[in-house]
């Protein structure tokens, strides 16, 4: 049985009712969990086809920076920038270009008060390259340690997914046109569960 994405606005109805009782329960969602344990534990969402692969691990890699902490998240963020690409592109070596490098990190200056050097950086008229230098590179260290996890998390979580389906509602589809819809319902499942049911 497959879904068709006209059916899914239905199917989204069919869940209010579902939600109106348990939020009338007065339970109150939990903190997020780690997405391996929420995968472990939940065995409602489905191994993915392989052909749905590509279409999993951007949902679960965007669960994984929301379910983290603050910090986790903005640190995340910085590599998705234009500004920052540019500031990071050497891997080993110093930030190379400043001008990118004050673009990318200014907008999370108040994230970054704990460092003397990016205080010195960001809070004078005219900024010291060298402690600007030493800023941006402890920052770098940190995008790529929390890219580096978030892979490592995405991979076990795609390696942990479980078949236990209920029906045919998350049952994989075949067709590649399906993985979308499959991939967002799995997750939306998963979601649900641990904010309202666990």
């Amino acid at each position: 049985m497959s879904f068709g994405t006209t059916q899914f606005p239905v199917l989204c109805l069919l869940l209010l009712p579902l939600l109106g009782v348990l939020t009338s329960k007065n339970i109150v969602p939990k903190g997020p969990r780690p997405i391996t344990s929420i995968v472990r534990a939940s065995g409602i969402i489905q191994k993915p086809p392989s052909e749905c692969t590509d279409y999993m691990e951007p949902l679960l890699r965007w669960y994984t920076t929301v379910s983290g902490s603050k910090d986790k998240a903005w640190i995340l963020h910085l590599n998705s920038i234009a500004a920052c690409q540019e500031c990071y592109s050497d891997k080993d070596g110093l930030p190379n270009d400043l001008e990118a490098c004050m673009e990318c990190h200014k907008p999370f200056a108040v994230k970054m008060n704990h460092s003397s050097h990016c205080r010195e950086c960001f809070k004078v008229l005219k900024p010291h390259p060298k402690a600007c230098n030493v800023c941006f590179l402890d920052v770098k260290r940190k995008v790529r340690r929390a890219i580096a996890h978030a892979d490592a998390t995405v991979k076990s979580a795609m390696a942990n997914m479980h078949l236990h389906a209920k029906g045919p509602l998350l049952i994989p589809h075949k067709k590649n046109g399906q993985c979308q819809l499959y991939a967002r319902l799995s997750l939306a499942s998963l979601m649900i569960y641990f904010l309202f049911i666990k």
